[in-house]
């Protein structure tokens, strides 16, 4: 039930977006389309599911319908939760998100390096840096952060890590605001 009213929480955010700022991540991302796309399609697969499959399976039918529903309310979640989950910069350390897929915590201490390099999808970021996160889903402005000690980088995958890729609806004042946080606190 909570993922329901998560799903719409996504689509009410999707029809009027709230405003964007360094920490968001929302605005050029693909994943609202594909929410949309996939609940559009439900009742042409739910017809066609039901039509196709022989009426002996009508559980197969069922189970499909049930799954195509859930995937649709899967990607609506996914959107409200990177609209509502921006990163978060505290005193101390900064919480970068990518919706509830992965999320990493840097010490600003531990910053060496921190650019914008723009709108980039997955390819042309592991060129720029092979071993690097990327909590990103691409085509959106992206910030790299480097740092001196390993990272985890917590999802379903963990991984640690030297750098990390990061979206952001406003690259460069994240960038900026890093920088001026990481500079401050070696500065300390």
């Amino acid at each position: 039930m909570r993922s329901i009213r998560l799903a719409l929480v996504g689509l009410r955010a999707f029809v009027s977006p709230p405003a964007t700022n360094e920490c968001t991540y929302f605005q050029g991302s693909k994943i609202g389309l594909l929410a949309l796309l996939v609940t559009i399609g439900l009742v042409p697969d739910g017809i066609l599911v039901w039509l196709l499959v022989p009426h002996g399976l009508w559980i197969v039918s069922l189970l499909l319908t049930v799954l195509d529903v859930y995937a649709a309310v899967w990607f609506w979640d996914l959107y409200a939760s990177m609209v509502y989950m921006p990163h978060q910069i505290h005193d101390d350390a900064l919480l970068l998100n990518n919706g509830f897929m992965q999320h990493v915590r840097l010490n600003y201490q531990s910053i060496t390096d921190v650019e914008a390099v723009g709108t980039r999808n997955k390819r042309e970021m592991r060129r720029l840096d092979r071993a690097a996160a990327i909590l990103s889903f691409g085509g959106v402005p992206t910030v790299l952060v480097r740092t001196s000690a390993p990272v985890t980088v917590t999802g379903w995958f963990s991984t640690s890590t030297f750098a990390v890729f990061v979206a952001s609806d406003d690259a460069q004042r994240l960038t900026s605001r890093i920088r001026a946080l990481s500079t401050r606190s070696i500065s300390l």
